[in-house]
């Protein structure tokens, strides 16, 4: 009933609660919240089907990115990144990853064919998060092909935040590029690098425990 009350906060407290719960009776409940109207809820029930099925709850959601109209693509992206990453789900080394590429790359080209930046950007964060060749040469060519230098210097900075694959080329575009948002986002990035300001992945390293959906929000 509380999935159904009028108010988006009730909503998502209720996925909030059934996830919590971890029982396989709430997988059907919480699916069914994909479809919700505001895009809040939709961005907690992909937390909540992540935070129950793990990896085998990805290849419903990449399906769903496919099929979802181009805005409401937005809240399945932001939710599908903050939940494998919170959760330190390596998408890399999963079944789904061709079939979630894919879906990333046709994404991106509607979303410039549209004209729809949330949503690229919501694609950018994922990839960047991706360790993949292919994920990163995605990221590269959403830098290349981006036309708004808003977009393109956030794109330089999600890529070099999170230590992406082709990041290191893409600053030195951004730093040779003739927009001046662009370069200034890129010359800020450099020095922060040279003030020692920045850290370098390290594929070695782990967490020593998946982050919770509280320390997500803050």
């Amino acid at each position: 009933e509380t999935l159904r009350a009028r108010d988006p906060d009730v909503r998502i407290q209720a996925l909030e609660a059934l996830s919590a719960n971890n029982t396989p009776a709430a997988i059907p409940v919480v699916q069914a919240a994909l479809d919700d109207p505001d895009p809040d809820v939709v961005y907690n029930a992909v937390l909540s089907l992540v935070e129950l099925r793990g990896e085998h709850g990805l290849p419903d959601l990449v399906a769903r990115l496919r099929a979802a109209s181009d805005p409401d693509q937005e809240p399945l992206l932001r939710g599908l990144f903050h939940a494998t990453n919170y959760l330190h789900v390596d998408l890399a080394d999963l079944p789904v990853i061709d079939d979630l590429l894919d879906a990333l790359a046709g994404t991106l080209d509607n979303a410039r064919a549209r004209d729809i930046p949330a949503v690229r950007i919501a694609a950018v964060w994922l990839l960047a998060w991706t360790r993949h060749p292919r994920a990163a040469g995605l990221l590269v060519g959403a830098f290349e092909r981006e036309s708004s230098p808003t977009v393109q210097a956030a794109i330089l900075r999600i890529a070099v935040s999170l230590m992406a694959g082709g990041a290191d080329s893409l600053l030195e575009a951004g730093l040779a590029s003739a927009d001046p948002t662009v370069r200034a986002a890129a010359e800020q990035i450099r020095a922060r690098q040279a003030a020692g300001l920045t850290t370098q992945y390290d594929e070695s390293a782990e967490a020593a425990a998946p982050l919770r959906r509280d320390e997500l929000i803050r």
